[in-house]
């Protein structure tokens, strides 16, 4: 894992450093707007890349990386490209620099994103009144809604676990991963307490969403560490 996130950091550095050379590399000098295009955009590159190496999991930079990536794959229609090698080039360095962001990250940040915002939302419609007349969710809870905070919960650990985590940030993992395994016990018995009542199309959305949470907690399974689970044993003195 830290190899792979290694690797994935200095490849934005590759990126870059070749899109800023390949007017020459490929012999289109004499193109101003393409060659002037793959220059800037190849030092904005290098700067993230940079960027991303000295603040490790910074999701500012990887954004910034897949505004860059859609940069190049529009930028031979925006700007219109007279050579279709360098239009090539472009789109071809803008896909594996989204490929070098990772599609699990840009997922797991946009749905942080949307989280945060959401939050940021309903803190503002806070009031004395509202807080006064709260009552506890549990009270209220289905299938879906424990789903839903199953699969985000895991999302975020999974993401943190793709970087480079330190040992705080392994045993905090740990810890919302066996969360989420207790909450998958519940989840279960509140499906196997609803579906004897349901309709055939509520015993599918059931079905799906206990699918759902289970595959997201076992894909965070998949990248713990081998030891992380281990309970060290005690000797009885």
């Amino acid at each position: 894992m830290k190899a792979w996130s290694g690797w994935r950091l200095w490849t934005g550095m590759l990126l870059g450093g070749y899109l800023f050379s390949s007017p020459l590399l490929l012999g289109t000098p004499e193109e101003p707007t393409d060659s002037r295009n793959a220059t800037v955009a190849g030092v904005w590159i290098m700067a993230v890349a940079l960027w991303a190496l000295i603040i490790p999991g910074s999701r500012a930079a990887e954004w910034t990386k897949v505004l860059l990536a859609g940069w190049l794959l529009i930028a031979p229609f925006v700007l219109g490209f007279t050579d279709l090698v360098t239009a090539w080039n472009a789109w071809i360095v803008g896909v594996l620099l989204i490929a070098s962001v990772g599609i699990m990250r840009i997922r797991s940040a946009f749905v942080t994103l949307l989280r945060e915002s959401s939050l940021r939302y309903w803190a503002r419609k806070l009031s004395p009144e509202r807080i006064v007349g709260y009552r506890d969710a549990e009270e209220s809870v289905s299938a879906e809604r424990l789903c839903r905070h199953i699969v985000e919960r895991s999302d975020r650990i999974y993401a943190t676990l793709l970087d480079t985590p330190s040992e705080v940030e392994v045993e905090m993992c740990t810890l919302g991963y066996r969360t989420c395994a207790g909450d998958m016990i519940m989840l279960a018995c509140l499906v196997n307490e609803e579906l004897p009542k349901s309709g055939s199309i509520r015993r599918i959305r059931l079905r799906v969403a206990y699918r759902r949470a289970a595959a997201s907690v076992s894909r965070v399974r998949k990248v713990l560490p081998a030891d992380a689970l281990h309970v060290p044993h005690q000797e009885r003195p």
